[in-house]
């Protein structure tokens, strides 16, 4: 695969679809149904998955290895612009609101690789500044249960 630069105009893609009946293989209707999360994201925090180690160190060398651990996520969180003329993107992502968080780095194009987040949206909060800098909220998020780090784009998404 070539090298890719993420913020290109239609290369990422960042839905928050309120249901999903398989993370695996979501449908272009369930993802239709969603918010376009990408044009109005700022910044991005967390969203790993990643492993944690556990330290084996033995009595009979001084070599320390390790095995395999927990699976954990990282604390996730977006900060958006905010809209003075529209409030989807606040309402849709009210404290308590559970949903997925639907992301393609390719295009949107069929069957290319996509990765659903269940998510709970654990509030939403102001991003205060002095700085000359536009206005912006954040949202924490929860991770509920493992991330789908394999699923697949389908065709028909019109977002």
């Amino acid at each position: 695969m070539a090298r890719f630069f993420i913020r290109k105009t239609d290369q990422s893609t960042w839905v928050f679809v309120p249901a999903i009946a398989n993370t695996a293989a979501p449908t272009a209707a369930e993802i239709n149904a969603g918010v376009l999360l990408t044009p109005h994201i700022a910044e991005i925090s967390g969203f790993n998955f990643k492993n944690e180690k556990i330290d084996t160190p033995d009595l009979a060398d001084n070599f320390v290895g390790s095995i395999p651990g927990e699976d954990v996520t990282d604390d996730s969180s977006l900060n958006f612009y905010l809209d003075d003329t529209s409030t989807t993107l606040w309402t849709a992502l009210a404290q308590g609101t559970s949903g997925f968080m639907v992301m393609n780095w390719f295009a949107r194009t069929a069957a290319s690789k996509t990765r659903v987040w269940p998510v709970v949206s654990a509030g939403r909060n102001d991003v205060i500044t002095l700085d000359a800098d536009a206005a912006k909220f954040m949202v924490d998020f929860t991770i509920p249960s493992r991330p789908e780090l394999d699923a697949v784009w389908p065709a028909g998404v019109t977002l």
